[in-house]
């Protein structure tokens, strides 16, 4: 960074690219901590308190140590902030309502393509979080035996996590990165991996933790523990992934079944909206359309809940 950047930056001309508040320093010198706001400009701490930023992080107390901003960087520039997410929404059910009123006619339809629009955010964040999850799940049965191995070259349990940051790819390598750091700030290795099976909720981590857990307790091999582990995780992702095989059909009839009513509603409103219209300005018809949603909901979650077989 140039000094005359740097100057316009001091002086509050430049708005720097983040500034992460109510963040605690540690002197590393004399252990003391100072809450401070940084400001960050091209990856580099260019000063403290308030900046014109275009992106504002809070860090609600966190400690902030070397190589945090760089992360931090990279995390939230691949992330939808909750503003942002609320704007997509917004958006998605005025596009949805247009949509509706432009190419069927009727304000009925616009709301009912303005209700979709609202929950359709909603279900392609789940869908990440869902696909996420199982990736996390996949990957888990590797990280056991990459951490069984490296305890028993005589790393010891936070090398071990270390090794698996550095070694895998993500979504695990990103989670244990994010223990290993906070185990350097401080944390025990167990506050570390709570906090972890908070941000992702899955039995087969909570089920590696608390064996780690009861190990540091009450001692014993941990290697051969995690072997164990990871060959029962591993065998119930291959039975998971059998199983999965084996209902899709089901679940794409589920699908069909559930989508193929609005289909027909739509293709017959565009053919003779006439006939199809007196389903909205009847009594009759609202009783109607208001059965039939409710019976096709009810058979998707019965289809659903007999598919979803538990391992």
């Amino acid at each position: 960074m140039l000094l005359e950047e740097l100057v316009q930056v001091a002086r509050g001309e430049v708005e720097v690219d983040l500034l992460l508040k109510n963040a605690q320093l540690v002197n590393v010198f004399s252990g003391q901590i100072h809450p401070a706001d940084v400001a960050v400009h091209q990856d580099r701490v260019v000063g403290f308190g308030e900046y014109r930023a275009r992106q504002v992080v809070d860090l609600n107390g966190q400690y902030l140590c070397p190589g945090f901003i760089d992360g931090h960087m990279h995390l939230e520039s691949s992330m939808l902030r909750v503003a942002e997410f609320a704007m997509v929404n917004v958006l998605s059910i005025v596009l949805f309502a247009m949509l509706g009123q432009f190419l069927l006619g009727s304000p009925v339809l616009a709301l009912v393509f303005g209700v979709v629009g609202f929950f359709l955010p909603r279900l392609y964040v789940n869908l990440r979080k869902r696909r996420r999850l199982n990736q996390f799940n996949d990957q888990l049965g590797d990280t056991i035996t990459l951490l069984a191995n490296s305890l028993r070259s005589g790393f010891s349990i936070v090398q071990s996590m270390e090794t698996v940051a550095q070694q895998l790819p993500p979504p695990i390598a990103t989670e244990f990165h994010r223990v290993v750091q906070e185990i350097g700030l401080g944390l025990h290795y167990e506050q570390a991996l709570g906090n972890m099976l908070r941000r992702v909720p899955s039995d087969d981590l909570d089920l590696m933790i608390t064996a780690i857990n009861i190990q540091g307790k009450v001692g014993g091999n941990l290697a051969e523990i995690l072997d164990t582990i990871g060959h029962t995780i591993r065998e119930r992702v291959r039975i998971k992934g059998e199983v999965r095989v084996l209902t899709a059909q089901q679940m794409i009839s589920g699908y069909v079944l559930t989508g193929l009513p609005i289909i027909l509603g739509i293709v017959l409103y565009m053919i003779n909206q006439d006939y199809i219209g007196q389903m909205f300005t009847d009594p009759c018809g609202w009783i109607m359309l208001g059965t039939a949603a409710l019976m096709v909901a009810l058979g998707f979650l019965i289809i659903r809940k007999i598919v979803n077989i538990e391992v």
